[in-house]
């Protein structure tokens, strides 16, 4: 997430943890189990300044999203609609 915040195009595993916000949309993605595939994803990368291009349109529009009032905006409404299922109990 710092990454796409960054400005920079991500190069991610495709599975795990960071999967939540790398995806196909917003990362290139190398497989979790070659670890050496991460070259052949990053070289990829170098030769192709369009989806780099893409993948960091994506990233910031995900990092944006994520921002701190972002998240909390979105903590308070889960919390206020908890409140509220509770209130009608």
């Amino acid at each position: 997430l710092e990454a796409m915040a960054s400005g920079v195009a991500v190069v991610a595993p495709d599975r795990g943890a960071t999967t939540e916000f790398a995806h196909a949309r917003t990362a290139a993605l190398f497989d979790a189990e070659r670890p050496g595939s991460i070259a052949a994803v990053v070289h990829g990368l170098l030769q192709q300044p369009a989806r780099r291009a893409e993948l960091v349109a994506a990233g910031l529009e995900v990092a944006a999203s994520r921002s701190w009032t972002a998240v909390w905006r979105g903590l308070v409404q889960e919390y206020l609609a908890v409140s509220a299922a509770r209130a009608l109990r």
